[in-house]
């Protein structure tokens, strides 16, 4: 499942939160905007190359004797290789930048929508056991400020604090159901790729081949990742921000019917 087009989204916006709304969804956007650009690219680039192989073949089948032209056809060549190493580096090059973003995109959303969450139904931090300083507490310009702060702390630790497989565990502890089979391990091995990407420049150790052995990649050389796993990826993290979005957001649906609407915080809802 990729993320939807503008035209969809419009009639969609009551069912999601504001974190989705004003950041996941202009955020998966702009990714699909770019893998749409990555294809064009490569699209235009194998016309490209196309269009040389076959001036160079007709060149080098009309050649008599074959050593008449030698020196036009090697320049052509030189030409071709150039043109084929613009397209491999620059594939590989956005390739590896869009798991990194994928994982960013993810993180950000899901700490906004705990902060969004806890803002509305306050029974999500009742065994955060958090305190503050007295000090802290004199410091704060507003008690919501105060509260805000704890819900951040509380998100942040959530987030920090486990990957894809913990996350989609604690959220169905809450009620959060629907999540696909496959979303899980897609997560988890996006997840081994942007730590590989950022900490190791993308180059394979013994570690990841350890926890990723599906991805079949060879010790002390570059892992590529290609567009078909990227669009495993990009579905994998849709489906799981779209039914965590959808559980919250039906949740603070009910714990606002439930109670007088002046009691919720509106920069909580807000938020």
């Amino acid at each position: 499942m990729l993320p939807p087009t503008p035209d969809s989204v419009g009639s969609d916006q009551e069912t999601h939160t504001p974190p989705y709304n004003n950041s996941f969804s202009p955020n998966t956007e702009k990714l699909r905007h770019l893998l749409n650009f990555l294809t064009i690219a490569v699209t235009e680039y194998q016309a490209r190359l196309t269009a040389q192989v076959t001036d160079v073949s007709a060149k080098v089948a009309s050649l008599t004797p074959p050593i008449g032209e030698a020196n036009e056809i090697i320049k052509s060549l030189e030409g071709l290789v150039e043109a084929m190493n613009e397209l491999v580096g620059g594939v590989l090059v956005v390739n590896e930048v869009m798991p990194v973003l994928f994982v960013a995109v993810v993180e950000a959303y899901l700490k906004d929508v705990l902060i969004f969450a806890a803002g509305v139904d306050a029974s999500l931090m009742e065994r955060t056991e958090q305190t503050v300083p007295y000090k802290n507490a004199l410091k704060a310009d507003s008690l919501e400020d105060l509260m805000l702060d704890f819900r951040s702390k509380w998100a942040r630790k959530f987030v920090d604090s486990g990957g894809p497989t913990h996350w989609i565990e604690s959220l169905e502890a809450m009620g959060a159901r629907g999540y696909g089979s496959d979303t899980a391990a897609q997560m988890e091995t996006l997840w081994g790729v942007r730590h590989l990407i950022i900490h190791s420049a993308a180059i394979a150790n013994a570690e990841f081949i350890r926890w990723h052995p599906n991805l079949k990649a060879q010790r002390g050389k570059r892992f590529i990742v290609n567009n078909t796993q990227l669009k495993q990826w990009l579905a994998a993290m849709y489906d799981f921000v779209e039914i965590t979005d959808r559980f919250f957001a039906r949740r603070g649906d009910k714990i606002r019917k439930s109670i007088p609407s002046g009691d919720i915080p509106l920069k909580a809802v807000d938020n």
